[in-house]
């Protein structure tokens, strides 16, 4: 008996623990859209510049392309220019190799942001167990998350195989653990 009392508290904890898991996750995404937050409504609001009118000399296009293909664009400032090159899209289904009750949702923007669930395998649910966001360099990885406890960590990896691979560790910082994380695409 007293092992089903054990099993009975310890899936109502997870019951417990998802459903504060799933709320944060509404309550993230809420702010995320901005529903719900700080609204600075200097931010959101669009100025709207007049239009210029921009005027192709038709004689200088080369034959072989086609007038539609030209695009002009007018308003560029120099300071808001990067370069940004990205060599991989990273987005869509990982698993870690090491641990195959491990998954991860990456969503890779144009930009070299990059954002992260991870969701694991619990009692033969799945359930969100981290999630964070970052940035890609060259082939390099570097996210810092949050678990669904509540403790703060970072991956950093390294892209490899055309981006079919990740390779790196993770460093929970409320546990000063360090572990291996190896992900590959799906």
């Amino acid at each position: 008996m007293p092992d089903a009392t054990k099993t009975k508290f310890s899936t109502s904890i997870i019951a417990i623990t998802g459903l504060i898991t799933a709320i944060g996750s509404v309550i993230t995404i809420l702010y995320n859209v901005g529903i719900i937050g700080n609204k600075d409504s200097a931010k959101n609001e669009k100025k709207e510049e007049p239009k210029k009118e921009v005027k192709v000399d038709k004689t200088k296009i080369p034959k072989d392309l086609k007038t539609k293909e030209v695009k002009v664009i007018t308003n560029i400032k120099p300071e808001t220019l990067k370069k940004v090159v990205k060599k991989y899209n990273l987005t869509g289904k990982w698993i870690d190799i090491n641990n195959p009750n491990g998954r991860y949702q990456i969503n890779h923007e144009a930009s070299g942001t990059i954002s992260f669930t991870e969701y694991s395998l619990v009692y033969g649910e799945w359930i969100t167990t981290a999630s964070g966001s970052g940035k890609v360099t060259q082939s390099g990885i570097s996210i810092p998350y949050t678990t669904y406890v509540g403790t703060n960590g970072k991956f950093t990896g390294k892209i490899t195989s055309n981006g079919e691979k990740i390779e790196g560790k993770i460093k929970d910082f409320n546990a000063g653990i360090t572990a291996e994380l190896n992900l590959q695409k799906q």
